[in-house]
Formats: C-alpha cells, structure tokens, sequence
C-alpha cells in the first residue's frame, strides 16, 4: 500500500518542485510543437494516476496527426489506470482515434477487458496496423479477453485476422482450442489459416486429428483456399509434436503424393520439416524418405537427402 502511494506521490512531488503541474503538462498537449506535445504526455505518463484529470486531454491527444505524441498519449493512458478506461472506449469510437485508442486499451491490461467487444469491432477496417494493435490489445488484456475472442471467431468477416492474437497469446489462450478446431473444420473459409496457426502456438494435442484431416483434404485436391490452410496445418503439428503414430504416416502420405503441381511441393516441404521437428526415425518415414529422393522430385530433394542423413537413414 505505501509502495502505490509513493509511485503516484513521488512524481507529483518532482513537479511541484519544478513548478510543473499535470494542468501544464495537459495544455502542452495543444501545443504547435510535435516535441513539446510528446514531452507532456510522456511527463503525464509519470504522474500515472496522479494524472487522472488529464485523461480526457490525453485521449483527445490520440488523434494527433504524429505517430509519437500519439503512442506517448497511449503509454500514459495506460499509465494512469482505471479512470482513463471510460476516456479510451470513448475513443474507440472515434475513426480518427482508434488504433491509438487500441494501443492504449492494450496498456491498460486487464483493466481494459470490458472494452474488448469494442476492441474486436475495429479488425472491421482494413489495414495491417488494426490488426497488429488489436492482437498486441488482447495479449495485453490477457485470459479476460478470451470469452470476446471466442465470440469473434464466429465471424468469417474478422476471424482470420483475431486468430492472430491467439496465436500471440499462445498456451495462455488454451480455452479458444475448442472454437478454433470448430474454425478449423469450416471449410471454404479463410479463417481455418488463422485457425491452424493458432492452434500450433498453443499446442493443444487434442488439435492433431482436425489438424491432419485439413492436411489430407488438401493434399487431395488442388485449391489455393484449401493448399493455405492446409500448409498451416502441417506447420501446426509440427509445433504441436504429439501423436507422431498419427502425423508420421500423413508426412509419409504427403511425400508419396503422385502430383508435381506447386501447392504439393509446398506441403512436402512442411511434410519433411515435420518430420525433422519430430525426429521420425521409425522405418516408414526413413522409407518414404529414400523414395522421395529417389523420385527426384526436384525443389525438396537435397533437404530430403540431408533429413534422410540426419535420421540415420
């Protein structure tokens, strides 16, 4: 308790020696000066909840036309805590505002949960920079935004883009593995990419069976939407690494493959790194190894040649 106290006392105190309030600081956020805008919100971030009166100045301040005033407004909506929260989800709603808005809901943490929907609701305007500060948001907000997440993945409009906070989030975000194998069964979807990847960074075991019917779906018929999620799929038990008496003998399917075209070539290549991360010795996969090489199928050959090496084949 004396800690928290001292941590919002001591930078108040500097100030004051100085003569510099959090109203000061808060009316340099206008000013015509980027480097003076940046200065008073990062001196506002110190004064962390002693700042609480200069939150609505801060949020306004999210919408600066530079990227560095608005990241410092951001870091020091964060910094003050609770009574910036009703500030940043006003924000939220503002176009001009958003991704910065995201940011600062991210720094925020926990504090922030009730503000996911609306946090989600952003990955509807295109852009890379919505998606990287919405999935940096949820890793911030952490397991309370999960139950949000989950919803969204019933969204075919966002949910390839949301699976990439749950990937971020990895083994933490173990209770979205039931929604996303559910993603990862819809087929004709985009999502079902998201959905793999994600499912490999948490590493759920109980992913392997829906992991390996996408793989052999792909495997069985040429399809662009079909080859990425099924390339993915392949990645993902290679992460995974469980069950190798059910994911050998798909890479050993994989290998076999008669087709020459390129999307086979691409899940042949995941086949032999799956193979390496499980470090399948087991006759089979030496076998098929040997008839990979020796069908010369071109792209792949040489590093089947050095994992047929390295397994002892």
């Amino acid at each position: 308790m004396l800690r928290s106290l001292l941590f919002v006392l001591l930078p108040m105190l500097a100030d004051a020696a100085t003569g510099q309030t959090a109203l000061d600081h808060a009316k340099k956020l206008r000013s015509n000066e980027s480097a003076d805008r940046i200065r008073a919100a990062n001196e506002l971030g110190k004064l962390g909840a002693g700042a609480a009166a200069s939150a609505n100045a801060l949020a306004t301040a999210l919408g600066d036309p530079v990227s560095e005033v608005r990241n410092a407004a951001a870091d020091a909506l964060g910094k003050i805590g609770k009574p910036a929260v009703g500030h940043v989800n006003k924000a939220l709603a503002d176009r001009d505002r958003q991704i910065a808005a995201v940011r600062a809901a991210g720094e925020l943490g926990p504090l922030a949960a009730d503000l996911v929907p609306a946090i989600i609701k952003c990955l509807r305007v295109d852009g890379p920079d919505v998606s990287e500060a919405v999935n940096k948001a949820i890793v911030g907000i952490g397991e309370q935004a999960l139950p949000h997440v989950i919803e969204g993945l019933k969204d075919n409009a966002i949910n390839l883009r949301l699976c990439g906070a749950l990937q971020a989030m990895g083994p933490s975000a173990k209770s979205a593995a039931p929604a996303l194998m559910q993603l990862l069964a819809k087929r004709g979807v985009r999502g079902r990419e998201g959905a793999a990847d994600a499912l490999g960074a948490i590493g759920d075991p109980q992913a392997v069976p829906g992991l390996i019917e996408v793989v052999d779906e792909a495997l069985a018929k040429v399809d662009s939407l079909l080859y990425g999620a099924g390339e993915k799929s392949l990645r993902a038990l290679g992460r995974i690494k469980a069950k190798p008496e059910l994911v050998v003998p798909l890479c050993v399917r994989v290998l076999g493959s008669p087709r020459r075209d390129v999307e086979a070539a691409g899940l042949q290549g995941r086949a032999l790194e799956t193979l390496e991360r499980l470090d399948a010795r087991q006759p089979e996969a030496l076998d098929a190894l040997r008839a990979f090489v020796a069908s010369d199928p071109g792209k792949h050959k040489e590093a089947a040649a050095r994992l047929l090496k390295k397994l002892g084949g």
